[in-house]
């Protein structure tokens, strides 16, 4: 992994203001701590690497048909609000911890064992499910929000929403 250059600082501030792809750029180059905000990155594949506290927020990651991989990846305090994923997105056992992920744009978000702990996920669109989710290490605190209680670790009972559907099918009766 080559060191992030003065030079390449600026070739990313130029391409940023171009609308350009800065997948070269950054390819194979240390990205922890950097400000890559409101770039857009077409391919953003790693492995093994610390990328904490790099600034994705309001950046355009990935692209329709491809899979953004970040695995193993140590991703504490990145931010990545207003950020747009747009095919899939894959953190798997990656540490995401302390993470802003606040009106993060990711449908296809896979997050297999990632740990998530005290992320801030207000107004974030990702799936919710065992599939993209399964073993992800999630607050408590941030499943009472969602109303979710986890019963036997497996079972996942949902009062609101059981509230909220019986609701609907007695208006639609009226």
């Amino acid at each position: 992994m080559k060191r992030m250059t003065t030079v390449t600082r600026n070739k990313i501030a130029n391409y940023k203001k171009n609308k350009l792809d800065i997948s070269d750029l950054i390819k194979d180059v240390e990205i922890k701590n950097e400000d890559l905000s409101g770039c857009i990155i077409k391919t953003l594949e790693r492995m093994n690497t610390d990328i904490s506290n790099c600034n994705f927020s309001e950046a355009t990651i990935g692209q329709v048909g491809s899979t953004t991989l970040l695995v193993k990846v140590d991703m504490t305090g990145c931010n990545f609000k207003k950020t747009v994923f747009l095919g899939e997105a894959s953190i798997r056992r990656s540490n995401a911890t302390g993470c802003n992920m606040s009106e993060m744009f990711a449908p296809f978000l896979e997050y297999q064992h990632a740990n998530l702990r005290g992320c801030n996920l207000c107004d974030a669109v990702i799936r919710v499910g065992s599939r993209g989710g399964h073993g992800a290490i999630i607050e408590d605190t941030l499943l009472k929000w969602w109303g979710i209680n986890i019963v036997n670790g497996n079972e996942l009972l949902n009062k609101k929403i059981d509230k909220q559907m019986g609701d609907l099918q007695w208006k639609k009766q009226l």
